[in-house]
């Protein structure tokens, strides 16, 4: 019975820690809200998420926009589907949170390849998770059982950065292991990655155009002929003794007529 009642006022206490800094808030005394979330955070950090929430508005509305993204990403990784709900809020606050949210995520990065053609691999790295200012991925490639190897460094588009390997024809390709880091623009790696993966069936190679034979094709003959054709007709008419009659040439006008 006691054990109850002590655990009944601190839950009572815990979820009214904040309420007089959401009551500045409210009443947009932020200086005053932020000076009482930051007391009870002091006293208790584990205390309340509330007093969390409450210090990251104050602080977002007095434009301390980096505290505030330091106070939401330690308010996510507590409670990533904590919800915030604020009808005073802009747009633009509102996207600023969620970006937060999304930046607490665990990344996680997922491989997928496939072929273009016969001696042409696709490949694609696409992250889930918090983005958190993702920019390339440096990739090393394995191909078995081949033993074939490759590296590369390609850019995100979004959640996406595709890369293209070139396969030798013939080569015995089945298994594909790829292994990465997933790197920002300063060159600090976020997150790395192995996948090892069962290729889809090789498409076969293209085919060849060429005569039964294996000389020149039909269309290269074909111009040839048409070249000795249009040489000889040339040849016989230079050969006519005179001029040719008018009569047979169309536009054709005898002189002195």
């Amino acid at each position: 019975m006691v054990v109850a009642i002590i655990a009944g006022v601190l839950l009572a206490t815990a979820s009214g820690a904040c309420e007089g800094a959401r009551s500045e808030y409210e009443a947009l005394s932020l200086e005053l809200a932020l000076e009482k979330a930051d007391a009870e955070l002091s006293f208790s950090r584990e205390r309340s998420i509330e007093c969390l929430e409450v210090k990251a508005l104050s602080l977002m509305l007095l434009g301390r926009s980096d505290e505030a993204r330091v106070t939401l990403a330690e308010l996510f990784s507590r409670e990533i589907e904590h919800v915030i709900s604020d009808r005073a809020l802009a747009p633009a606050q509102r996207a600023a949170i969620e970006e937060a949210r999304e930046n607490v995520r665990p990344m996680r990065a997922a491989v997928k390849a496939r072929w273009l053609v016969h001696d042409l691999l696709r490949l694609d790295v696409v992250l889930s998770g918090g983005l958190r200012d993702a920019a390339h991925v440096r990739y090393e490639l394995e191909l078995r059982p081949a033993n074939r190897r490759s590296s590369g460094v390609v850019s995100f588009v979004g959640r996406v950065a595709t890369a293209t390997a070139a396969i030798p024809a013939g080569l015995e390709v089945s298994t594909l292991v790829v292994s990465g880091r997933v790197i920002d623009r300063h060159e600090r790696t976020l997150h790395a990655f192995d996948n090892e993966s069962l290729l889809p069936p090789r498409p076969p190679p293209p085919e060849r155009v060429a005569s039964d034979d294996g000389g020149p094709p039909w269309f290269v003959w074909a111009g040839i002929g048409a070249g000795v054709i249009g040489a000889s007709v040339a040849i016989a008419l230079l050969a006519q003794p005179g001029k040719p009659p008018c009569g047979m040439t169309a536009g054709c006008k005898e002189l002195g007529e």
